[in-house]
């Protein structure tokens, strides 16, 4: 195992020009780089399995930031009705000339701009989820086809039955009746 750690403390350090010579160094050093291959992709998917959100947790995280984004818009639609109304009383009296009135036009356009970004995001956010249930319904498509085609193929062999009995009673209906047609005779 040392020379195994060797090999790869040397090619790591930067003695890339040393390689091994012998068919059982080039077997060991291809062994040690594939361990080091699957062990970093294992620690990667221990990692990305722990960071992973499950339903539950999705779904508070959705809540959150739905709670969030409605926070943000509420501030930005207070915002626009406050510089609104400080634009419209700077109009009445005369000062739409200055400084202070093309600040609060800004700080209106600005305020106007948030709640539509918010709202451009909101409604991103919707598509997403449509296009995660319509994924999900095409996932569970196939299994309620074959689902409705096994109903189906039940439902062909009760009818095929229930045509080959009412055909064996037809059969001894009428030879009953032939039966009782030939005793009176």
């Amino acid at each position: 195992m040392e020379s195994a750690s060797k090999t790869v403390s040397e090619n790591v350090v930067g003695y890339g020009d040393v390689y091994p010579n012998t068919d059982g160094g080039r077997i060991v050093s291809g062994i040690v780089g594939l361990w080091g291959i699957i062990s970093i992709a294992l620690v990667i998917a221990i990692i990305q399995q722990y960071l992973q959100m499950n339903g539950a947790q999705q779904y508070v995280f959705e809540y959150n930031t739905l709670l969030e984004m409605n926070r943000e818009r509420k501030y930005y639609i207070g915002n626009l009705i406050k510089f609104t109304v400080k634009a419209w009383y700077l109009r009445l009296n005369g000062n739409d000339k200055g400084q202070e009135y093309r600040q609060v036009q800004r700080k209106v356009h600005l305020a106007i701009d948030k709640i539509r970004n918010l709202r451009r995001q909101q409604l991103q956010d919707i598509v997403e989820d449509e296009n995660t249930d319509k994924s999900n319904e095409q996932q569970m498509n196939p299994q309620i086809v074959e689902g409705i085609q096994n109903r189906l193929n039940q439902l062909d062999t009760k009818l095929d039955r229930l045509t080959q009995l009412m055909y064996d009673q037809m059969n001894i209906n009428t030879q009953q009746n032939i039966l009782s047609i030939t005793e009176r005779l």
